[in-house]
């Protein structure tokens, strides 16, 4: 069998230290990378990295044995892509011309459909993962940009194009991406959550409401509002008015954190709400999930959600929407339309006054997040690397 590089092409930013390591501040970090390779020989990530003088040590390294990065301007936004567009394609073909296996970790976005044009031009064959649904991203309400309605219909073509020539596909969801966007004919399938959950962060028991709940969290990043915690926030303000005083934690930060700090104050809960800011993956959000007593997740726009799959294993009762792959965990009856914020509101008056109702998503939700332990979906997933293995053999 051949020697393979396996390039990766992503959307996260990541940041090169003095020591020339690279971290990351999401869950990106080595062990999550070094999961390619069973399907490789080397991993090499294509992403955007920023080159920094000083390491915050929540970070951790993304790179190490096996696992090296090709550095990408650390760009954002359509305008700077553009602008930089003949050096990153430059690169693109450079970075292509020294691997020969290929993966887009993608959900239509411009890195990984950066890479897959110079694929194309090096005659070379790829796989995809599919993360995310672009069409539910760039729905009106979501990112902020006036490229969105163009970004919308551009972004789902890219990934239904990546998935019908993609000689193997894989996705987070049981179902849901994979209704909208299909694999080829033939290609190699894989379906299981990226999400890591080892035994020791799974609860070992249901929670036990003899009260009706207070305390609700939310996981999200700011930079731009996908996750909805605008609308959350103004849920929030409205069960204030009926008398019902509930307070709620958010973790996450991003550029778009003093526009959600001004909602806060101008809903007039701002001695209930607190922005807790980014807290690193594992025990840190545990204690945070473990002090609330209700999680909300009603996003725009998901593929399997982390941040909910989390709260399940804490033993939470989860309140979600009905995007991506929320509905295959959560029944109808916690579900609720992003963005409505009386239906969120409603939701959580239900949900709140009721501890018989508490007590029964608490176990239901806690026996869900067994099935995503990383002891069962770690050895579906090595399969699957070992046969795209075969796959990429075949083409390098």
């Amino acid at each position: 069998m051949p020697h393979l590089r396996l390039l990766v092409a992503h959307t996260n930013y990541f940041f090169r230290g003095p020591d020339d390591v690279v971290y990351t501040r999401d869950p990106d970090h080595y062990e999550r990378w070094s999961r390619y390779l069973t399907a490789a020989d080397e991993v090499v990530a294509f992403a955007r990295c920023q080159r920094v003088d000083t390491i915050d040590p929540k970070w951790r390294a993304a790179s190490g044995p096996g696992v090296s990065f090709f550095d990408l301007p650390s760009f954002s936004g359509v305008p700077a892509y553009f602008r930089n567009l003949f050096r990153l394609r430059r690169l693109a073909d450079e970075a292509v011309a020294h691997c020969n296996a290929f993966l887009l970790r993608t959900g239509g976005a411009l890195i990984p459909t950066l890479a897959e044009g110079a694929i194309r031009r090096a005659g070379k064959r790829f796989a995809v993962e599919v993360t995310s649904d672009p069409w539910m991203l760039f729905q009106p309400g979501g990112v902020r940009t006036i490229f969105r309605p163009i970004a919308r219909w551009r972004t789902r073509a890219n990934l239904r194009r990546q998935c019908r020539d993609a000689i193997a596909a894989t996705y987070v969801t049981r179902e849901a991406l994979q209704r909208q966007y299909p694999p080829a004919p033939g290609a190699l399938v894989g379906a299981f959550s990226d999400v890591d959950l080892p035994p020791a962060r799974i609860r070992t028991g249901p929670r036990h409401y003899t009260a009706p709940a207070r305390r609700v969290a939310h996981v999200g990043a700011l930079n731009q509002f996908h996750k909805c915690p605008d609308t959350l926030v103004r849920a929030v303000a409205e069960c204030h008015r009926r008398g019902l005083p509930l307070s709620l934690e958010i973790v996450g930060d991003g550029q778009r954190r003093g526009e959600l700090e001004e909602l806060i104050a101008s809903c007039g809960v701002r001695d209930s709400v607190k922005i807790l800011g980014w807290l690193p993956a594992g025990s840190a959000v545990d204690e945070a999930l473990d002090r609330a007593e209700l999680f909300v997740l009603a996003s725009r726009v998901e593929g399997m959600p982390r941040a909910m799959l989390e709260a399940m294993a804490r033993g939470l009762p989860c309140i979600g929407s009905l995007a991506g792959g929320i509905p295959e965990l959560l029944p109808p009856e916690d579900l609720v339309p992003s963005g409505d914020v009386a239906a969120l509101a409603d939701k959580l008056s239900e949900f709140a006054t009721r501890p018989e109702r508490l007590n029964a998503a608490s176990a239901r939700n806690l026996a869900t997040a067994a099935e995503y332990r990383s002891d069962i979906l770690g050895p579906r997933s090595l399969a699957f690397f070992r046969e795209l293995r075969n796959r990429f053999a075949q083409f390098a």
